[in-house]
């Protein structure tokens, strides 16, 4: 997946939307010119201000590309759909696309809203003065107008990370929203039955979950301050290595389902990672402080789970390592649960090495503002001599949590080394593509995992790096925690 200069959005992303938005324009010249023809006569006939008229043409053709749009923008939303899995499209850039549409979809239909009022107002009417069949469209336009305004402010990044039960709850009402828009506009059914019957579908099988109960098995309190829990389940049999499952802890709360990366799985068994809030209001907070008391009374409650899942596509530079010479998973906080699976996969095949040709170096560096990183639980396979798997990969820790102190770097173990500042991803690759133990590097995989502005770094090291490193290919993939 080609990823744009400095974004974290891909080439065949920007594409579509940009095929989406030529449709969308030739759409509403061809409607634009048929409403004008068919009102034109019967306008200069009765007099009328020719401007009304073009305020009205425009009125209707923006109508009728929002309806079009409004097919679209729910086409991505399901998290259970076929064409996802078909397709093999990543859950983050179907997100990506909905969001962009959404946008679109929101600054059209103020286009549409002012060429309605500026009618209103050259043809010298309210839309409120006479009240009747239309009259009552006009109310009901209005008033979904101001729902759909409050859906979009709660979806800014910004709002949606700072109160997301609020995003969540409002996000539900486009339901009602979407009946409104369907009497206003009898037509939006007809654009809207593929994304709503796929959405209804993919509601079922996650509606599906809530009858269906599996429970804790263990809990880990990571030295690190992280928190490990496993639970018994065969949901996740066939999960790939980077994707994700949806987690509801009806203790905690009936409603709210959480996502997770898998971080551990086999046909009997999933284990997920979680960073536990210091404010127990919040969902994180509720979830550790219940599973401290399950741990503190062991088997005599045991927490009932619902999950939604496996999501998401799988880490693609892993399942196609034997293309490259080295690996990096460059990730912040519980972004390295995200990689975990896909490093256990590299070097598994990196055993039988020679069904492919060569060896691939594994790098995990991974950004946390806890001390002990190096206790991880998940970790300690990969710096065990009874493993032996020492030699594909080294392991790069960074704790940003250290204040005032000297900038140092100490090796921990044979391939693990720990530093007390930020990470840098131009230094570490410069570091480790063209180390004398691995040669001159000419195929690169990069997995980023972390926060918008980890992940905006990150990308920006990367051009730097492939400017003065000519003869190195980086191929970068990029899951953001703000999707």
């Amino acid at each position: 997946m080609t990823l744009l200069p400095g974004s974290m959005a891909s080439l065949a992303e920007l594409s579509w939307f940009i095929i989406m938005l030529v449709t969308l324009c030739i759409s509403g010249v061809v409607n634009y010119n048929f409403v004008w023809s068919l009102h034109e006569h019967e306008w200069n006939a009765t007099g009328k201000p020719e401007k009304a008229l073009m305020f009205k043409t425009l009125f209707h053709s923006t109508g009728d590309c929002l309806a079009f749009l409004f097919g679209l923008v729910m086409l991505p939303v399901s998290k259970n759909s076929f064409m996802a899995a078909f397709f093999n499209l990543p859950y983050t850039s179907l997100i990506r696309i909905h969001t962009w549409m959404a946008r679109t979809f929101f600054w059209l239909t103020i286009a549409h809203l002012a060429c309605g009022l500026a009618m209103f107002g050259l043809l010298n009417k309210t839309p409120l003065a006479v009240w009747g069949s239309t009259i009552f469209e006009n109310v009901l336009s209005v008033s979904n107008f101001i729902l759909f305004l409050a859906i979009v402010i709660t979806s800014l990044s910004f709002f949606r990370r700072k109160w997301y039960n609020t995003f969540y709850f409002i996000h539900s009402m486009v339901f009602i929203f979407i009946i409104i828009a369907c009497i206003h506009a009898p037509s939006n059914m007809y654009y809207l039955l593929p994304g709503v019957t796929l959405y209804s579908i993919d509601g079922i099988i996650r509606l599906s979950a809530k009858f269906s109960k599996d429970t804790i098995t263990s809990v880990e309190f990571e030295q690190c301050g992280y928190i490990s829990v496993t639970i018994a389940t065969n949901k996740a049999t066939g999960a790939r290595p980077g994707q994700f499952m949806r987690l509801c802890f009806p203790s905690v709360s009936h409603l709210e389902f959480h996502p997770l990366s898998i971080a551990k799985a086999n046909e009997n068994r999933v284990t997920f990672m979680f960073a536990p809030s210091k404010d127990e209001t919040q969902w994180a907070g509720k979830v550790a402080k219940m599973l401290t008391a399950f741990a503190t009374e062991g088997s005599a409650k045991i927490p009932v789970v619902h999950l939604q899942g496996p999501f998401g596509r799988e880490i693609e530079v892993a399942a196609e390592s034997q293309k490259y010479n080295a690996v990096f998973f460059y990730v912040g906080g519980t972004g390295v649960a995200a990689c975990a699976r896909a490093i256990n996969r590299i070097l598994r095949r990196n055993r039988n090495s020679k069904h492919i040709g060569r060896k691939t170096k594994v790098f995990l560096v991974w950004s946390s503002p806890y001390s002990k990183m190096e206790a991880l639980s998940h970790l300690q396979p990969w710096i065990s001599k009874k493993d032996g798997w020492r030699d594909d990969i080294v392991i790069e820790l960074f704790e940003t949590g250290v204040k005032g102190a000297a900038k140092e770097t100490r090796q921990l173990r044979r391939n693990m080394f720990h530093s007390n500042h930020r990470a840098d991803l131009r230094s570490v690759l410069q570091k480790h593509v063209y180390m004398s133990e691995m040669g001159c590097q000419q195929d690169v995989g990069l997995f980023v995992c972390g926060p918008a502005a980890f992940t905006s770094s990150a990308l920006q090291s990367v051009e730097q790096f492939e400017r003065s490193n000519r003869g190195v290919r980086v191929t970068v993939e990029v899951e953001s925690f703000d999707l």
